[in-house]
């Protein structure tokens, strides 16, 4: 029986082993990624009900739920100016921690039953979003060693994905016993849990001292020459472009496909099908690029998705009246535009300046709130002249993502060290 133990306790410990030569990462960023996890489950689920609860609740039409929802999104975007600027200057994890009371603002908009004071806290929420995300992608690259950045991107990305789908069905489950009051108190108090917790444990990036005063001004000072840099302006072509696309897919495809298989009770079930299958290859294939990133280089993952990008956007047209073939197609263009999200936090840390990081970042999600309104804009006007225009102009119009994505594998160098031997 002692044999037994002792072999199940060695292969125990060589599991663990294995593990931590595939993620050899301290605790600080293990914890840093729960928290991710975390913050999806409790903020996305109450931004994604917000329809609901207006349409059921407030009587008010679609047309103020978004409204609501493009205000929130717009102003993230937009204080991500600031907020990269902020995390530079107070320190990632006081940036991450004043952002996160946009956590603390989701859970009363279900208390609110005046639209005007709807809108405002809602724009509140979205200011300090904008914030939360600039600070939780630059602690991320600051706290990850630059060997297992790649694949820490895909577990950010993934960690924040998978909260939200869980924390969906919690939510969901509180709703359908309690009614959407009961998310008020709960979302306030979820928020107050873990922005004490995050402020005791987790640890910061960089010295404890207290910043001096910073005017929006200086804040602003330094995105011109960080614009003007050509191997960051690549990286913001293979931002915005590709964004444009996903907008307008992230729109599209669910109505497209439901439309195709006869818009009964059945389609539904054969859209959520569709979800789930490119929700779980996109996690898989994100995983892959974070790995290939880290051992070959930032370079070739760039390099490969850039140029299948406008295919998979030109093949999503060409398939856009046949429902297998949207659904087949849809899956494979889903993985590879997810995958193209895990390059950035590395491309940033390559080619920017340690002091022009959080800059970059705060200008890249700029640019991405900047493609999800312009493609939905353009996808949500286009399908009713024909399905496959949409994807079609943004196939064209993402032709210079191939060529940036070629120009930064050069700059990269074509010989460049792997960043993990193996």
């Amino acid at each position: 029986m002692k044999e037994k133990e002792l072999a199940s306790s060695a292969r125990l410990s060589e599991t663990v082993h294995r593990l931590r030569s595939a993620f050899p990462v301290g605790r600080s960023l293990l914890g840093f990624l729960v928290l991710i996890f975390l913050l999806g489950a409790m903020s996305s689920p109450l931004r994604m009900l917000l329809p609901v609860y207006v349409e059921s609740e407030l009587r008010r039409p679609p047309t103020f739920s978004s409204l609501l929802l493009i205000l929130m999104m717009g102003a993230g975007g937009v204080f991500a100016l600031l907020g990269g600027a902020l995390a530079s200057h107070l320190g990632q994890k006081r940036a991450l921690l004043f952002g996160m009371a946009s956590v603390l603002l989701l859970g009363p908009l279900y208390l609110i039953r005046g639209t005007e004071w709807l809108l405002l806290v809602a724009l509140a929420a979205g200011l300090l979003d904008g914030l939360q995300v600039v600070g939780g992608q630059s602690y991320l690259v600051a706290g990850t060693p630059r060997a297992h950045l790649g694949l820490a991107s895909a577990l950010f990305f993934l960690g924040s994905t998978f909260g939200s789908s869980l924390g969906s069905l919690g939510v969901g489950a509180v709703v359908e016993r309690w009614g959407f009051a009961s998310l008020g108190p709960l979302g306030l108090a979820g928020a107050l849990v873990l922005i004490l917790s995050t402020a005791r444990f987790l640890p910061d990036l960089r010295g404890g001292g207290q910043p001096a005063p910073l005017s929006p001004r200086e804040m602003l000072r330094g995105y011109a020459p960080l614009c003007r840099r050509p191997g960051f302006a690549l990286v913001m072509v293979l931002r915005f472009l590709p964004t444009c696309f996903w907008g307008a897919a992230t729109l599209l495809m669910p109505l497209l496909l439901y439309r195709l298989s006869g818009s009964g009770p059945e389609s539904v079930l054969k859209v959520s099908t569709y979800s789930a299958a490119s929700l779980a290859v996109a996690a898989l294939c994100q995983l892959l690029t974070g790995r290939l990133s880290d051992r070959r280089g930032r370079g070739l993952p760039v390099l490969a998705i850039s140029g299948l990008l406008p295919l998979c956007m030109l093949a999503t047209a060409l398939a856009s009246h046949s429902f297998a073939a949207l659904f087949a197609v849809g899956i494979v263009t889903t993985a590879v535009a997810w995958s193209m999200s895990v390059n950035f936090p590395p491309l940033v840390r390559e080619l920017t300046a340690e002091h022009e990081q959080s800059r970059g970042l705060g200008l890249l999600h700029l640019l991405w709130v900047m493609g999800m309104l312009l493609g939905t804009w353009a996808g949500g006007t286009l399908v009713e002249i024909d399905p496959a225009l949409p994807f079609a102009l943004m196939a064209a119009l993402n032709l210079p993502t191939a060529v940036a994505g070629y120009a930064i594998w050069r700059r990269l160098g074509l010989s460049a060290a792997p960043a993990v031997s193996g």
